[in-house]
């Protein structure tokens, strides 16, 4: 029932895996955002599964599990029921018990909501922007490495400078293309081959298809493209800045 709280991942993720289909047709993708995930709410299994997370929230606020709500229904069914010889005594055994258990369950998870609301002290996730504990490392909403997140190094854009995040395709300031280094995710300037950050060398797309390859790749992962350089001649592979086949003597433009 959360799922609208992921949805720039599910855009992200419909984004790439669309891409490939349009660039196919000559269509550049721009930007593709779901905004919205809407449920039937009158679908039987939306309500029984909001009625399960209603009974959940209310079993964590009052402090007892599904095995502990059984045993109450079974005694209290055993109590109640006309035919037994113990029922008038089990029922008093029963209030006196959950009266005293289930009080002093209420009691200590108040005492302490009373408690970490005094006392306790949060700070926002850096990626999904809920509140967890001061010198909690990891989000226990999402899982993120806050510690990671605040060492992480800025982003800026090659062409204008402006900060750009790992979900950025276009720079939203002068439009360049988002072309993140393998290894530090800096942003490669156009027509540069190596990384100016850390000096790694910089991803090509594929030729035919567009698809982000590593550095030494042969063969496109995605369409199965050749990205080895040929002599036309001997089709003998040669190196990128080869000016003449080795093999025939063929010059190679």
């Amino acid at each position: 029932m959360e799922i609208n709280a992921y949805l720039d991942e599910i855009s992200t993720y419909l984004s790439e895996k669309i891409l490939p289909s349009f660039q196919e047709y000559g269509i550049q993708l721009t930007s593709f955002y779901v905004n919205d995930i809407n449920v039937p709410v009158d679908d039987d299994t939306v309500i029984k599964l909001k009625a399960a997370l209603s009974k959940r929230a209310e079993m964590d606020i009052v402090g007892y599990s599904y095995q502990q709500e059984r045993s109450f229904d079974t005694l209290e069914g055993a109590a109640t029921n006309p035919n037994s010889m113990q029922g008038g005594m089990m029922g008093a055994g029963i209030g006196l018990g959950m009266g005293i258990g289930v009080g002093g369950a209420i009691g200590q998870q108040f005492g302490g909501l009373a408690q970490n609301i005094t006392t306790a002290e949060t700070k926002m996730c850096p990626q999904c922007k809920g509140q967890i504990g001061k010198n909690d490392r990891f989000c226990n909403l999402c899982g993120c490495d806050t510690e990671s997140a605040q060492n992480a190094k800025q982003i800026n854009c090659a062409s204008c400078g402006c900060t750009l995040t790992e979900s950025t395709k276009f720079c939203p300031k002068c439009g360049k293309k988002y072309n993140p280094c393998l290894k530090c995710n800096a942003d490669i300037p156009d027509n540069t081959d190596i990384c100016p950050a850390c000096g790694e060398k910089a991803p090509k797309p594929c030729p035919k298809c567009g698809n982000v390859l590593m550095p030494d790749s042969k063969f496109c992962s995605e369409c199965g493209y050749s990205l080895m350089k040929k002599c036309p001649n001997c089709e003998k592979e040669v190196s990128e800045n080869t000016k003449f086949c080795p093999a025939c003597g063929t010059e190679i433009k």
